[in-house]
């Protein structure tokens, strides 16, 4: 170095010592400009010289007060490293002064850039000065637990960055002196900027792949926190140091239980990157493995005799190596119990991810599953409970996966007895996917012990809705799985399915319902499910047979037994002899009156489809007469009280149905009469004074049996063509006229008596059962002039009704009954009845409404032949005193005419 050089570095050196900071600054870029001038930069040993000169100087300027110059010897002292021999000297006093600057309990350096920079600093001499580094670890450590934790967060990443080459540096005298760099960096896995919570992961990986790792106790857990991290970049940090770990760490057999749910969690990642990767390190680990332990001679064994995968196994899914498989077998022991936690923690998240993890694990451990499958149960049971969506999906996925490893003999033997102390529909919902997963050979000797249990009235018979889906989704499971040989338990199949569409209350559950029974009667098959409820349906109403005096209206049998009669069709007419001991002892006067009200409305929508329900029947007469004079013909005697009222109308409603000649009936009654039953439910469940039963009755009333005051010309023809019709022969509702004429003196004194009945619907249906039992008569050719004097005159007196709708059926019935009257009516020995039919009815013609008037008119034509005679005599005795005097006129006209023909 030549002396003018020399002199340059001194006048340097005092420059360096000056109060005015611009000339520091300035002695600091000329001394950078004569060391590593762009010109001529000086060779190696020249630099020697230089550091020696001026190394204290430029120590004593990262003090300096302007952050300038601090900064600008930061980057000489860099330079500097770069370009001298290592040796320790050089370091001695800058490692010093910069634990003073950045390791103090309060950081002294003020500028966030100047720290980077000399953290920036610190990484040089890592990098340069390795073999002297030992002495200073201290230091380092004291530094970087400091700056780790730094404000500012590109302080925070390169401090990372520095402790993860410190470790790889000296990784012998790091172990020591790792463990008081952990928590700091861990302070940073919560950080807002991804990059920093990055780095951070990445240095806990080196900082236990290099130090202790006996860390992974401290870590393992915030480490799994990062799994649920928004940003993919901090989850594909863990995955990949997960994955190091596993196939690196020194001493990682030990924590295969900390780290295999790092790596495995990645499988299930939203991200396809995230999840390639885990899936391409976890492969690695398992050959990893079978190579570093191809001494065993059981993992050997395995290897030699390795074929193909088994025959049942879950489809499009890629089996695990042997490796794999062996690692995780080993150590489900470990995990079972943390899974099971997990799965009921208060976080969505970690609920989710282990149920997926669960997944996983089961895929690996395969038939070693069998023996952990009592401890995981319980908290799979109470996963598929969850809220949320995807815990369930997940926790379902997995126990389907069991069913495949796991034999039917086992699970049963843990399964079902659990399911019989405290059913839930997790519980179903975990049994129905193990069964959907297993092996058809080994399930199809279980099927009479599980269609034994399913069918249980315990425990087919709950209400709630997921509850009877998850019962639903086990038959589906044994009918998928097993096909043709669920035809042995068949009967219990039936039984659960049948019972649980009787209790829907939901119509996703009862279309389900419709076709699992669809279902099985391919399986048996049938022609339809109408073949099914006939081969099925009695053993079904035996189970429910006993004991029905004890019923209410929320009784699961009395459900039952509506279903039997609303879904089956014809096939519940093959077992009367059943059916009627139960309706019987449900509708007798000692039943609950919300019970008898229930079965009056369900008897008469069934009487009302009996062309399809009672077409098989064999003793349908015996049936019919048993229902009118054991059922409903008690239920018609009057008492006292607001229930009572709303089961007479219910009763006398009920006779109409049984009665009528034409019962309506469509494709959609079934469906109707189910969302009839539904909505009466709630409304009694809302409803629990006697008010309410009348009122509810009422509304029903209406529903059944709205034709009749919808449209009162429909009626009057439905009861006038009689002879067109011969559905009653058909039925043989009748088959002779001794049993009818007993029926008519049992029933008619009860109808004359209910036409007077405080509540209006009882009148009307009364009116209109009075209706078809005359038609019936008529078409019997059995009824007299005694039977006719016997009706007509309560008949009369309604016309009279305080309600227009009674008014306008009597009016008309009163036609209808003076029609069944014989050809040879003596008129002169009952002239005493015509002149009060006559005198009665022809006031009407003067009513205050005008569609009265004309139906009145209308019905005084057809009795008007009874005896023409005396109608013209009082029609002209009172003529003056009629307003409506066109009636008067139009009748008499039509009476002229008659007389006229006559002659």
């Amino acid at each position: 170095m030549s002396s003018t050089e020399n002199i340059q570095l001194g006048r340097i050196s005092v420059a360096l010592q000056a109060e005015d900071k611009r000339r520091r600054k300035a002695a600091l870029q000329e001394l950078d400009d004569l060391v590593f001038g762009k010109n001529e930069p000086m060779n190696v040993d020249e630099v020697a010289e230089v550091w020696e000169i001026m190394h204290r100087n430029l120590v004593r300027a990262l003090n300096d007060q302007a952050e300038a110059c601090r900064d600008f010897s930061i980057n000489l002292l860099k330079k500097f490293f770069g370009v001298l021999t290592p040796c320790e000297k050089n370091i001695i006093y800058v490692i010093p002064m910069a634990t003073r600057r950045l390791g103090s309990q309060e950081i002294v350096e003020p500028s966030e850039e100047v720290r980077l920079n000399f953290v920036t600093l610190l990484r040089t001499i890592i990098q340069h000065y390795k073999d002297y580094l030992s002495a200073y670890l201290g230091d380092f450590i004291t530094i970087l637990g400091r700056t780790v934790t730094d404000n500012y967060p590109s302080v925070k990443k390169e401090s990372c960055t520095c402790i993860s080459e410190l470790a790889k540096t000296i990784p012998n005298s790091f172990y020591n002196h790792c463990d008081s760099l952990v928590k700091p960096v861990l302070t940073n896995f919560a950080h807002q900027h991804y990059k920093v919570r990055v780095a951070s992961v990445n240095t806990i990986g080196d900082v236990v792949q290099y130090g202790n790792n006996k860390i992974i106790e401290i870590v393992a857990t915030p480490m799994a926190e990062r799994l649920f991290d928004q940003s993919g970049g901090v989850r594909m940090a863990v995955v990949e140091v997960a994955g190091k770990w596993l196939l690196k760490l020194g001493d990682r057999y030990s924590w295969w239980h900390k780290l295999i749910p790092l790596l495995l969690t990645g499988l299930h990642d939203e991200v396809e990157v995230i999840r390639n990767t885990a899936r391409k390190l976890w492969e690695a680990v398992g050959e990893q493995y079978i190579k570093e332990n191809d001494n065993d001679e059981k993992l050997r064994d395995k290897l030699d005799y390795l074929g193909k995968d088994p025959e049942h196994y879950p489809s499009n899914i890629v089996r695990p190596n042997l490796g794999c498989r062996t690692i995780t077998q080993q150590n489900l022991c470990k995990l079972v119990g943390g899974i099971g936690v997990e799965l009921g923690d208060w976080m969505a998240d970690i609920r989710v991810r282990s149920a997926q993890l669960l997944c996983v694990l089961v895929l690996n451990v395969e038939q070693d599953v069998t023996q952990h499958i009592e401890k995981i149960l319980p908290s799979m049971y109470r996963a598929c409970n969850d809220e949320d969506k995807r815990v369930v999906e997940n926790v379902e996925l997995a126990a389907e996966y069991m069913g495949y490893f796991v034999p039917p003999d086992v699970y049963c033997h843990l399964v079902l007895p659990t399911l019989e102390e405290n059913p839930t529909p997790g519980h179903f919902r975990v049994f129905s996917a193990i069964l959907r997963g297993s092996n058809r050979k080994l399930l199809v000797p279980k099927l009479e012990i599980i269609g034994g249990f399913l069918q249980q009235a315990p425990i087919c018979r709950g209400k709630n809705f997921q509850y009877q889906k998850q019962i639903l989704q086990c038959c589906k499971s044994l009918m998928i799985v097993c096909q043709e040989n669920c035809q042995q338990v068949s009967r219990d199949l039936f039984t659960v399915i049948f019972t649980v569409l009787s209790l829907a209350a939901d119509e996703e559950i009862r279309q389900e319902s419709f076709k699992l029974l669809e279902k099985l009667a391919e399986i048996e098959d049938l022609t339809n499910v109408e073949e099914l409820y006939e081969c099925q349906l009695r053993s079904l109403l035996k189970l429910i047979e006993s004991n029905p005096e004890s019923w209410t209206i929320y009784s699961s049998e009395l459900l039952i037994l509506r279903a039997c009669l609303v879904y089956s069709g014809s096939a519940a007419s093959q077992h009367l002899d059943l059916i009627l001991p139960m309706l019987k002892q449900t509708m007798g006067k000692e039943a609950d009156p919300e019970l008898r009200l229930e079965q009056f409305l369900l008897l008469s929508n069934y009487l009302m489809r009996r062309r399809e329900n009672l077409r098989k029947s064999e003793n349908l007469s015996e049936f019919i007469t048993t229902i009118l004079d054991e059922i409903i013909l008690p239920s018609l005697v009057w008492s006292a009280g607001r229930t009572a009222e709303a089961i007479r109308t219910a009763a006398v409603c009920c006779l109409c149905t049984a009665l009528d000649e034409n019962p309506n009936y469509s494709e959609n009654s079934t469906s109707k009469f189910g969302a009839i039953e539904t909505n009466k439910l709630k409304e009694m469940e809302e409803n629990e004074n006697e008010l309410s039963i009348m009122g509810m009755c009422e509304k029903e009333s209406e529903l059944e049996c709205e034709k009749i005051t919808k449209s009162d010309e429909q009626f009057a023809k439905k009861c006038l063509d009689v002879g067109t019709n011969k559905t009653i022969y058909e039925l043989q509702l009748f088959p002779d006229t001794a049993l009818f004429l007993k029926f008519f003196n049992n029933v008619m004194p009860i109808l004359t008596s209910l036409v007077d009945d405080n509540a209006k619907k009882t009148r009307l249906y009364s009116l209109r059962a009075i209706c078809q039992i005359m038609s019936i008569g008529e078409q019997l050719s059995c009824l007299n002039d005694e039977h006719v004097h016997q009706v007509y005159p309560v008949v009369l007196k309604r016309l009279d009704d305080g309600c227009d709708d009674v008014r306008f059926v009597a009016v008309r019935t009163l036609r209808l009954v003076w029609a069944v009257a014989p050809k040879d009516y003596d008129i002169v020995f009952s002239k005493s009845h015509i002149d009060t039919l006559y005198t009665s009815t022809i006031v009407h013609l003067d009513d205050p409404d005008p569609k009265f008037q004309e139906i009145t008119l209308e019905t005084m034509k057809p009795l008007a032949k009874l005896h023409p005679e005396l109608l013209a005599q009082k029609i002209q005795s009172c003529k003056g005193n009629f307003r409506n005097q066109r009636s008067l006129e139009v009748l008499l006209e039509y009476i002229y005419d008659l007389l006229s023909r006559k002659s």
